[in-house]
């Protein structure tokens, strides 16, 4: 199950790739000279009944959060922020585990909580990447790329 969740993250990235770059291109890189910079992503995955994994949805800007927020009542004065203990736990490993892997420092399994899934070491992602394989076969369609004739 954890390999069909860590492969349909590979893919989902893979194909949001383009337009990260786009975004860095168009937004940091010519305010900032030599910028580095992450991006966090939300992830949504389903499992179906034989433990398929399914992209539901991606957060560009997933919220980090820790409150509980009450709708108000009418009438009634603000009702309190609660702090969630769960999403305290969970955010705060999110975003220190994506200061260790951007840096560098810390050990190489990330205390055992998140680990990195790209690039994949000693493989191609000649498997993933779905604009080459798309390029491909129109090539194939239209005969692009596949002419010999010459002129003269």
């Amino acid at each position: 199950m954890k390999s069909k969740i860590i492969d349909t993250i590979r893919k989902t990235v893979i194909t949001l790739e383009p337009y990260l770059l786009h975004y860095y291109h168009a937004k940091v890189e010519n305010h900032h000279l030599n910028a580095k910079n992450f991006h966090i992503l939300g992830v949504d995955i389903l499992l179906d009944k034989k433990l398929n994994a399914w992209l539901m949805e991606i957060n560009a800007n997933p919220s980090l959060c820790m409150f509980i927020e009450k709708d108000p009542v009418p009438g009634e004065p603000e009702p309190e922020k609660v702090l969630s203990e769960l999403d305290k736990f969970v955010k705060t490993k999110i975003i220190g585990e994506a200061f260790k892997i951007v840096s560098g420092v810390g050990n190489v399994e990330y205390d055992g909580t998140y680990e990195k899934i790209l690039p994949v070491e000693d493989s191609t992602f000649d498997d993933y990447y779905i604009w080459n394989r798309a390029t491909e076969l129109f090539e194939l369609m239209t005969n692009q790329g596949k002419q010999t004739d010459t002129i003269g």
